[in-house]
């Protein structure tokens, strides 16, 4: 015989609460505060509780399916696939469906999706899907700040501090007596926030640094003439002792040409990706990646969605995700 089915009177013998305080909790109504929304579901989740979803759908008006979307331009990248990934793993959790949405603008407007909330990764500026889904009467949480809050008024952001990743690597690559930084950054094409803080972070430890910035934009998805161009200018330019990559892919890719005209990644300079490829450059002892995590950047977003339609937090809200520098960063020069 299986084992009798939790319910939410179980749960309230357990917590000490109402049964109209634990329902409350679990549902997203009445004024219950946030740290006793919280013990209830780390003690639903742990007890085993399912409730009813169907009858929670009905009263609530809701689908049970959250959207998400992921601009065209990247979405190649691993990074996009493990935020993904995280994603569905923190909506299974939560009895949510994640919906990957993929159609045009004008299908949107016409056929709007059956989703209760949107979450939508890097927001491009003038990005006309972006701003349909923006449009619908449902939550909006964006992995990553709108640049025009004007155009696009999200409900709830998620963000990772870049200028201060970007300070604290570019502080380990000096204790190490590099000095020569230069950055290589995405094109108008993906201008995103990402982008522009990359490049605050980058211009301010300059400044402070009294350091001559150099910054070159690159594609997305360049040309091999495209990347020999670029690395042409920045070995007979600049010199650089480091060379931050701002998109995932892009050092892993730079390491053959860089050998070619006699720079060694990890011995004569060091080569960074910002946004570190699993496959490519997590791992690889020439490149220093910063691991963004993406697969729980994916699940903060969902989580914080999820506390906005149950009405666990309110708009506009605002939650940081924590990326991780490896501790060997810009170990001595020819240790790696």
């Amino acid at each position: 015989m299986s084992a009798r089915r939790v319910t939410i009177v179980d749960l309230a013998a357990e917590l000490g609460l109402s049964k109209t305080t634990v329902s409350d909790a679990l549902h997203g109504r009445g004024r219950v505060a946030p740290e006793t929304v919280a013990q209830v579901r780390d003690t639903a989740a742990a007890l085993g509780y399912v409730g009813n979803r169907a009858a929670q759908q009905l009263r609530g008006n809701r689908v049970g399916a959250v959207g998400l979307y992921i601009p065209p331009v990247v979405r190649s990248f691993a990074f996009y696939m493990e935020f993904v990934f995280g994603a569905v793993a923190a909506a299974g959790e939560n009895g949510i469906d994640l919906v990957l949405l993929t159609r045009d603008e004008a299908a949107l407007r016409s056929r709007p999706p059956a989703v209760d909330g949107v979450i939508a990764i890097d927001p491009l500026p003038g990005d006309p899907v972006l701003a349909a889904l923006a449009a619908l009467s449902v939550p909006l949480v964006t992995a990553g700040r709108p640049l025009d809050p004007d155009e696009i008024a999200a409900d709830g952001t998620v963000e990772v501090g870049y200028p201060a990743y970007i300070g604290e690597l570019l502080d380990r690559a000096l204790a190490r007596g590099l000095h020569r930084p230069a950055l290589l950054l995405p094109d108008q094409q993906f201008h995103s926030s990402f982008a522009e803080d990359v490049v605050i972070g980058y211009r301010d430890w300059c400044a402070e640094h009294h350091v001559e910035p150099w910054i070159r934009e690159i594609p997305v998805h360049p040309s091999s003439d495209r990347v020999a161009e670029v690395l042409d200018e920045l070995v007979s330019g600049l010199d650089p002792d480091i060379v931050l990559c701002s998109y995932q892919g892009l050092a892993g890719r730079l390491l053959a040409p860089l050998e070619r005209v006699g720079k060694r990644p990890g011995s004569d300079f060091e080569l960074v990706s910002l946004v570190g490829d699993p496959v490519t450059e997590l791992g690889d002892e020439r490149i220093t990646s910063l691991d963004i995590r993406p697969a729980g950047f994916g699940r903060a977003s969902v989580l914080l969605l999820r506390d906005l339609l149950e009405g666990a937090t309110r708009a506009p809200a605002s939650r940081t995700h924590d990326a991780v520098i490896p501790g060997d960063a810009f170990s001595a020069a020819g240790s790696r």
